[in-house]
């Protein structure tokens, strides 16, 4: 069996199809990703603010703790 001009033509046309909806798909993954971890707003945006705040004032307080500990010896 050879392969003829025509034959040619559509196998490239294949592989390009197939590449570009391969590309697509992975558009579509990453805007779906940058969808999802992107900041929430509104009173979502708050709660995650205030979240941000309780953790940092955890390690605060553990900065504070040896800064204290330093200064009373």
């Amino acid at each position: 069996m050879t392969y003829d001009a025509r034959d040619w033509e559509q196998e490239i046309e294949n592989v390009i199809e197939q590449s570009a909806f391969g590309e697509t798909q992975k558009a579509k993954r990453v805007y779906n990703n940058s969808k999802q971890n992107s900041p929430p707003r509104g009173f979502a945006q708050k709660l995650h603010d205030v979240g941000l705040s309780a953790v940092a004032a955890v390690f605060d307080r553990r900065q504070y703790s040896k800064l204290r500990d330093r200064r009373r010896s």
